[in-house]
């Protein structure tokens, strides 16, 4: 497993991305998209129920959350639903499995892969986080982290797809994930898939990758994988020990989710 749990914050971040950005073309874009929200007038969420703040959600779920993706070249604030589902798939059992199977998807395969090639080449977005949970395994128990960037929002990679079934438009994405840094391989040793964590972008790097690549181009394909599929530094993020999340005793959904909690029984030290 990796990267199936995560939170955000919209309002928050979209004011931190604003104090931050550099460029007065697109800090005014932001500006307009925060003063958007705040009115409830994004003309995408109508038909959708979205919380300004959600402290944990899993995957599975299938919420929607904030993303930037570009249209006509635009930067714009959408909400998509987490597993991609491919814009080929027209059938809503198919929709319905392929989903639970493509919650992330590995940098190294994305251009290979069915479920994600077309996405990879045009369309990418940049998935708006306070950040995510991940699990640590040791002595046949899980103690959750919650991993999070040390200042401001965390953007991260993601793909994104939209396509029609039953009348009904699907609107959804996956996380691009990387091999995990030194801290995220503390933590995330799931012996069926460790070492990894999501692609983590700085915010100077958000409208080159949300730009389109050209499939196939080695020059670009290089460019990718260096630019963009390396694990975050790791003075970057920082992460501490919840309680159980998921379960009959596990906190879900509420602001305790993030707080740190001392695990006597866990034998890891970051």
């Amino acid at each position: 497993m990796m990267c199936y749990n995560a939170a955000y914050s919209i309002e928050r971040n979209l004011k931190h991305a604003i104090s931050r950005e550099q460029d007065s073309v697109l800090k005014v874009k932001l500006e307009e998209m925060l003063e958007q929200w705040q009115k409830h007038k994004l003309p995408f969420v109508p038909n959708i129920e979205i919380e300004d703040q959600a402290f944990f959600v899993n995957a599975f779920e299938h919420k929607h959350f904030p993303a930037f993706y570009l249209e006509e070249n635009e930067i714009q604030l959408g909400f998509f639903r987490w597993g991609l589902v491919p814009h080929w798939c027209k059938d809503e059992k198919k929709a319905l499995q392929i989903w639970n199977q493509t919650i992330n998807a590995r940098s190294e395969t994305i251009f290979n892969k069915p479920s994600y090639r077309a996405s990879a080449a045009d369309r990418h977005c940049v998935i708006l986080l306070d950040g995510f949970f991940e699990y640590h395994h040791e002595a046949k128990k899980k103690f959750p982290f919650y991993i999070s960037p040390k200042d401001g929002p965390m953007y991260v990679a993601g793909l994104y797809e939209q396509t029609m079934i039953d009348g009904i438009e699907w609107r959804t994405f996956t996380i691009v994930t990387t091999e995990g840094n030194e801290l995220m391989r503390k933590i995330h040793n799931n012996p069926k898939n460790p070492n990894r964590m999501p692609v983590l972008l700085r915010q100077d790097q958000i409208m080159d990758w949300l730009a389109p690549t050209q499939k196939g181009n080695p020059t670009e394909m290089a460019k990718l994988k260096l630019d963009f599929f390396q694990p975050s530094p790791e003075d970057q993020i920082q992460a501490h020990t919840v309680a159980q999340l998921q379960g009959n005793n596990g906190l879900g959904n509420r602001p305790e989710a993030q707080e740190e909690y001392i695990h006597l029984d866990l034998g890891l030290e970051l």
